[in-house]
């Protein structure tokens, strides 16, 4: 049974053959079955093409049972890599706030619109189970005029039992050639192992050990972000993971709320992005966060300019290779932003940023995409 909300109000209760005839927006979550010390991925699909174009809600993982250790990422997966948005991750809660501009979120079906990744506790029993689920009434996600749809959601499982998990794949973003060689973390692999890459002729799979395998692609990938990788082992247990990049945060913010922030960025990256964001009032605060996916470390440059161009004032800094680091406008610069001013992004080398809007009375940070790029 699955019940259709609308802004948190219960509409109607459909079953069976209404599934198909939903004229809202239908979700699906994926089962999963992962070993102690695996990481899973909740899988939310569309059933039926629905675009959005923003997008907000919260998800609570903690079942009954002590099956999840943590939440570890989240990651949108649109048609043109655009989609933006900033979890808050407590414990297994999070807070998810997204901004799709090209408003094509939700019209695929050969992906999920949304991972959450996390991982099993290595003490959890095999044949515990755990939902995985939304509540409905706490999700609303905008069509391109910025009305609701009315939702339904299937729910899935996450099992714990002895098979095979993918903990990562390296590079989880980027390109990577004809010939090249991606390197896939995990537990329980087998000698004989398979994996595919769909969409993408695998040439070759090395067998490292039960942690580890080499995958020699046999054509080029323009971007390993958001690619769809099944291992199976010859006792046909499988696993499938979408690639991310793993990064790591550098030091923490001052302010609670954004040390619990997961940025989620699009897939460009830039040398200058421009960024219009609200001066500090109340409890609402503005930030930027910059992720760096290069194998040299970016020299970044925060500014501060006017609203005929003048910069007040910068601050300079590096950030390592495989880097994200989440912060406050007044953790960069302590002058006050005068009306019209913007904030600038400046790297030697292509990074990938967001602008930040945060509420501490509410526990929201929404993503702010760049107004110009380069």
């Amino acid at each position: 049974m699955i019940t259709t909300i609308r802004c948190g109000v219960a509409l109607a209760t459909v079953t069976g053959a209404a599934w198909a005839v939903f004229a809202g927006l239908s979700l699906s979550i994926a089962d999963e079955i992962q070993p102690p010390g695996g990481v899973f991925q909740m899988k939310v699909s569309v059933t039926e093409p629905k675009p959005i174009s923003t997008g907000r809600g919260r998800v609570s993982l903690l079942g009954t049972v002590p099956v999840i250790s943590s939440i570890d990422a989240v990651s949108l997966l649109s048609p043109n890599g655009d989609a933006a948005g900033v979890a808050v991750i407590n414990g297994t809660n999070i807070r998810l706030t997204c901004n799709v501009p090209s408003k094509t979120f939700g019209s695929m079906l050969d992906f999920p619109i949304l991972t959450i990744t996390g991982t099993v506790s290595p003490s959890a029993a095999p044949g515990a189970t755990t939902p995985l689920t939304i509540d409905p009434a706490n999700l609303v996600f905008l069509d391109p005029t910025g009305t609701p749809y009315p939702e339904e959601i299937k729910a899935g499982t996450l099992t714990v039992a002895n098979n095979v998990s993918i903990t990562n794949v390296i590079p989880g973003s980027g390109p990577v050639p004809l010939g090249g060689a991606i390197t896939i973390k995990g537990m329980n692999f087998a000698p004989g192992v398979e994996v595919k890459i769909k969409e993408v002729k695998v040439d070759a799979v090395n067998f490292i050990s039960d942690t580890e395998l080499q995958v020699i692609l046999g054509a080029a990938v323009p971007n390993m972000q958001g690619q769809e990788i099944t291992v199976t082992n010859l006792h046909s247990t499988s696993a499938m993971y979408y690639s991310f990049p793993r990064t790591t945060p550098v030091g923490r913010s001052s302010h609670p709320l954004f040390t619990l922030a997961f940025p989620i960025f699009e897939y460009a990256s830039w040398t200058s992005a421009i960024y219009s964001l609200p001066a500090p009032s109340g409890t609402r605060f503005a930030g930027l966060a910059i992720q760096n996916l290069q194998s040299t470390s970016a020299n970044v440059t925060v500014l501060l300019v006017s609203s005929t161009g003048v910069t007040l004032s910068s601050k300079a800094f590096a950030l390592p290779p495989n880097k994200r680091l989440v912060r406050a406008t007044s953790e960069f610069i302590a002058t006050a932003p005068p009306a019209g001013s913007t904030w600038r992004v400046r790297s030697n080398v292509p990074v990938q940023s967001l602008g930040l809007v945060a509420d501490d009375s509410t526990g929201v940070v929404a993503p702010v995409v760049p107004s110009a790029t380069q």
